[in-house]
């Protein structure tokens, strides 16, 4: 977008095609997007672990997430700007014949600077959060604090939508 003139501009085609990806800005101005939902065999959805950054002018392969997700959060760190992931849905199973569906959800986290996935400590098993409130979340928020943890609130798990917040301390 220019603000100049109110006008959108192209840009360049993901190499693959996804749907409820996370997208962020890096610390040094590249675009990272991760995961997300992309076609699959028969129309049933894949849950993408690949990753591609933008530096401006073309999509480069950015390595792998350590599981499929979609519908997690990814949020800058403050401390150098890599990109922070945390949760979401990881799976879906049923819908076949009237059949209802059913997900799964990850206590995947890890930081991603642009290169490569580094799993950090899931969900629940850090100091700090291994409540019941800490629980593998989906379609959540996620807020960068200034003390370097970060606030998950909301989203979904495998019973239903959730009231509860959490501050997720990075190993």
């Amino acid at each position: 977008f220019d603000p100049a003139t109110d006008l959108l501009a192209s840009a360049p085609s993901l190499s693959s095609a996804r749907g409820a990806h996370a997208i962020s800005q890096l610390g040094n101005g590249d675009i990272l997007v991760t995961g997300g939902i992309g076609a699959g065999f028969l129309g049933i959805p894949s849950f993408l672990t690949t990753c591609q950054r933008f530096d401006g002018l073309n999509w480069n392969g950015a390595g792998s997430l350590a599981t499929g997700v979609a519908l997690h959060t990814q949020v800058p760190a403050f401390d150098n700007g890599d990109a922070i992931i945390i949760g979401g849905i990881s799976g879906i199973s049923g819908g076949i014949g009237g059949a209802s569906l059913s997900f799964s959800v990850t206590d995947q986290a890890g930081r991603h600077d642009g290169a490569s996935f580094t799993s950090l400590a899931a969900l629940g098993t850090n100091p700090g959060d291994a409540s019941e409130l800490a629980r593998p979340r989906g379609s959540h928020t996620c807020t960068p604090l200034y003390d370097g943890t970060f606030a998950l609130i909301g989203g979904a798990d495998l019973l239903g939508a959730l009231d509860s917040g959490l501050v997720y301390l990075e190993n």
